[in-house]
Parts: structure tokens; sequence; C-alpha cells
């Protein structure tokens, strides 16, 4: 089964290029990190692994459903968190800090706060994983972001 990596919470259409930029430079680390990491990130329902019988957690119970069962040009966020083939996702911190995700580690987050609007509680995001791959994950990433430099311009009315 291929592995899912999906920054979908964020990936409007304006902001595909960046995100696909970002999984270029990020997705080398983790191969080197021994994870399976695939070469495109999930946007679409037909993208991710079908779970026959829906997708469990706990005690069998359903998470979400089988993707394959799902619209398949939309993207199910749940079906994406709860996939048993998760590698890396991004997840708003609000749907994480209320809802319960059994088996899933945050292994770092997204900083917005230099970004216009965007400081605080008005928009933030974590990544998350399984717990098997958050060590590697973790480095992986550390050295991937490492000496990175950013600047973002703001858009002053």
């Amino acid at each position: 089964m291929s592995l899912v990596v999906s920054f979908g919470m964020y990936d409007w259409p304006e902001a595909r290029a960046a995100n696909d930029a970002a999984w270029a430079d990020i997705r080398p680390g983790l191969l080197a990190a021994g994870l399976a990491a695939p070469a495109r990130l999930v946007r679409r329902n037909r993208d991710l692994p079908p779970v026959p019988g829906g997708i469990r957690g706990p005690g069998g119970r359903l998470l979400a459903p089988d993707p394959a069962q799902l619209v398949p040009d939309d993207l199910d966020f749940t079906a994406v968190w709860h996939h048993p083939a998760l590698l890396l996702a991004e997840i708003c911190h609000g749907v994480l800090d209320h809802n319960s995700f059994p088996g899933r580690e945050r292994v770092g987050q997204v900083d917005y706060d230099g970004i216009y609007g965007c400081s605080g509680a008005a928009y933030s995001s974590a990544l998350i994983c399984r717990p098997e791959n958050a060590a590697r994950l973790r480095d992986a990433l550390a050295c991937s972001f490492a000496g990175l430099t950013m600047a973002f311009s703001r858009l002053l009315i």
C-alpha cells in the first residue's frame, strides 16, 4: 500500500505550487531516513489507497469510510488523517485539539504568525503521523528545514 502525505487543509489552488515545492524539499530527507515517501501529495479521495470495510479505530469503531466509496474528486480529511497508510498530514489545530485521533502523533507545526491576519489562533496547523514513524519524521523534518531562510511579504491595504 502506498503511503499517504497530504497538506490538504491548506492546499487551495493558489497554494498548490508552493505545497508541491515544499514537498519536493521535504521528501528527499524522508527517503534518506528510510521512509517510503510518495512522489506526490494526496489531493483527492481517488489518490487514497482503498480500505475495504472502512477505516477503523480501537475496538473496531468506524472512523472514516473506505476512500474508494467517497466522491473521487473531493478530499475527505477524516479519511486522510485516520488512513492506515498515513505518513504525514497537515491538520488544523482546532480539529486536532477538539477531536480524537487515536494512533496519531504531532510531529511539528507550521508557524503562520509572520503572515498578516494569521497570528495566534486565527490560523494554525500541525503535522501528524503514525507513532511508529514519529522519531524518524522529526529527525528528517529537522534536517529538511535546517538552515532554511524564509521571507514573507505583507500586503498593506
